[in-house]
């Protein structure tokens, strides 16, 4: 399985949530007073990826190929005491669909879905059962048609109703940070596919189970953690995290004849950009400089120059370590900074659409050298927690990509812009220690 058989976004997604859990649960020191779910008001923000299971014949002719994928989860609420809290909640998936002897494309589902959680707390605040349930919309869309398929017209309704109901355990391995697990049944049923002449138009069983690892960042910090005297990360402090944003090639033509178009999804058509993801690892070495890798990525479309037909998509990976020369000021509260690196840089032809078959032979993948350099502003939000705003230049010029037989070079340079996290951990000793 190849890194776009992931579709990119998902395999960084889940790699940076990995290694957050396991760098989380290296030198955990049970009994720390101040890792500890509170009667305090605080508000949250959580990750969660994991395996997805649904019905594999949603309607009577029709097939999901995959009925075993990974879901992509986010989560942002409050919790009110030390019991209850209510939450806006975000799962993502995609299928391949297929009738029988033909794939047809992918069906790809985000839920949103307010919900209540209860939760008991248990051993002075470090374990937290709880139960969540509630009900919202879930947005559909069909993309990506097979050329196989090309001659099939498939219809979907965009929107219907969702519901869940589920819950999960916390462990606190910081005053403000909680590792969990978390079971959910969705149910979903108001979403009509018709794929004409094949599959007659009606309502789809897309229930599911979601079961997922995740990861919670709470704020504020506790009042004790709040009235001590630890300081912002300084010197000697390791740090991960991962990025969100977008990214936008500098050349509308970036090979001859060939133009890049957003990503296949609402947000960045109508943005006019291509979705990234990354994730992050980093060390400040001293006061003032440290250094980082960052590994990320992002898919154009491709499509020919003069007559916008689009035959496939060209994922574009970078994996750069970089010096960071950071200047912080209001205690180390605040800290602009200045980042830049030379590594390596991966494409990959993906996802060929049915223009595709007009252009064949049409493929590839190459290695180039990567390089990027650009500016941020961390600001903590906790002593060990930091987001930052940050946009960088990347430079990318990757071999390996023909079509019609014919080898050419992306020109994959372009202008990323992203919202980062960054989680540290303490000067040596325990996670968050005394």
């Amino acid at each position: 399985m190849t890194l776009a058989d992931e579709s990119g976004y998902g395999g960084l997604t889940r790699r940076w949530l990995l290694a957050i859990v396991a760098a989380c649960t290296v030198g955990i020191e049970p009994g720390v007073a101040r890792a500890q779910d509170t009667d305090d008001l605080r508000f949250y923000f959580g990750i969660r990826v994991g395996p997805y299971f649904i019905e594999k014949e949603p309607l009577p002719g029709l097939e999901i190929k995959d009925p075993k994928r990974n879901v992509t989860g986010i989560s942002a609420g409050v919790n009110f005491n030390r019991y209850f809290g209510v939450e806006l909640s975000g799962d993502y998936t995609f299928h391949t669909l297929q009738v029988p002897g033909m794939k047809l494309g992918e069906y790809g589902t985000f839920s949103l879905i307010p919900q209540l959680r209860l939760r008991y707390p248990l051993l002075e605040g470090r374990l937290t059962p709880y139960v969540l349930g509630g009900a919202g919309v879930g947005f559909n869309q069909f993309n990506d048609q097979l050329p196989e398929a090309a001659a099939v017209k498939v219809n979907t309704q965009t929107a219907g109703a969702v519901f869940s109901v589920g819950g999960g355990i916390e462990y606190f391995v910081a005053n403000n940070v909680a590792l969990g697990i978390e079971a959910k049944y969705m149910i979903s049923r108001a979403h009509e596919i018709e794929v004409e002449g094949l599959v007659e138009r009606g309502k789809a069983d897309l229930d599911a189970v979601l079961l997922a690892g995740s990861i919670r960042l709470l704020f504020p910090e506790t009042p004790a953690v709040r009235q001590s005297d630890r300081p912002y990360p300084g010197r000697k402090r390791l740090y991960i995290g991962g990025r969100m944003g977008a990214a936008i090639p500098i050349h509308s033509e970036i090979s001859d004849g060939i133009e890049w178009t957003p990503s296949h999804n609402e947000v960045s058509s109508n943005l006019g950009v291509n979705r990234l993801l990354g994730a992050i690892v980093g060390l400040n070495v001293g006061d003032y400089w440290g250094v980082e890798l960052v590994a990320q990525g992002f898919t154009p479309q491709l499509a020919l120059a003069d007559t916008g037909q689009r035959f496939g998509k060209f994922a574009v990976y970078s994996f750069i370590p970089q010096l960071r020369l950071r200047y912080p000021f209001f205690g180390g509260q605040v800290s602009p900074y200045f980042l830049a690196g030379v590594g390596l840089a991966y494409g990959e032809f993906t996802h060929q659409k049915p223009f595709g078959l007009e252009v064949e032979p049409v493929g590839g993948t190459g290695y180039a050298v990567g390089a990027s350099a650009g500016v941020g502003v961390d600001y903590f939000v906790a002593r060990n927690i930091a987001v930052a705003v940050e946009t960088n230049y990347l430079y990318a010029r990757i071999p390996g990509f023909f079509i019609r037989g014919q080898p050419q070079t992306i020109n994959a340079d372009s202008v990323l812009a992203s919202l980062n996290l960054r989680i540290y951990f303490p000067e040596g000793g325990p996670l968050w220690g005394r």
